[in-house]
């Protein structure tokens, strides 16, 4: 919708009339007055245009907005799920440890006819 403007304000503020026999001459002011108006018209459209986009852009803020606030409450959910959990990889005999104890209890249910892996 891109279109050069014919006026700019320093021209319509600089125009001046020839005068005829009583007054202007109304043929060139009617035609600088459609100049105007159809400089006008051209704006109001692009008003129309931008306006619809801002409120579009407003929306999508605000949806984005929600969107991050979810997603802010889901991640300290998940922060205080996985408090406990150490952060290191690396083998410790407490690790070690663990894995032996979970084995001997797997062992256990496999004796009484439970399969561990069913378990939830």
């Amino acid at each position: 919708m891109k279109k050069d403007l014919s006026l700019t304000s320093d021209a319509i503020l600089n125009k001046v009339f020839s005068e005829a026999e009583h007054g202007y001459n109304a043929l060139e002011v009617d035609e600088f007055l459609d100049l105007v108006l159809d400089d006008y018209r051209h704006l109001e459209k692009c008003q129309i245009v931008a306006t619809e986009e801002y409120e579009k852009l407003v929306r999508d803020v605000e949806a984005l907005k929600q969107q991050c606030a979810t997603q802010t409450l889901e991640i300290e959910r998940y922060k205080s799920r996985l408090k406990g959990i150490k952060e290191s990889d690396a083998v410790s005999r407490e690790n070690l440890d663990l894995v032996s104890r979970i084995r001997v209890l797997e062992k256990v249910l496999y004796d009484q006819g439970i399969d561990p892996t069913s378990i939830k």
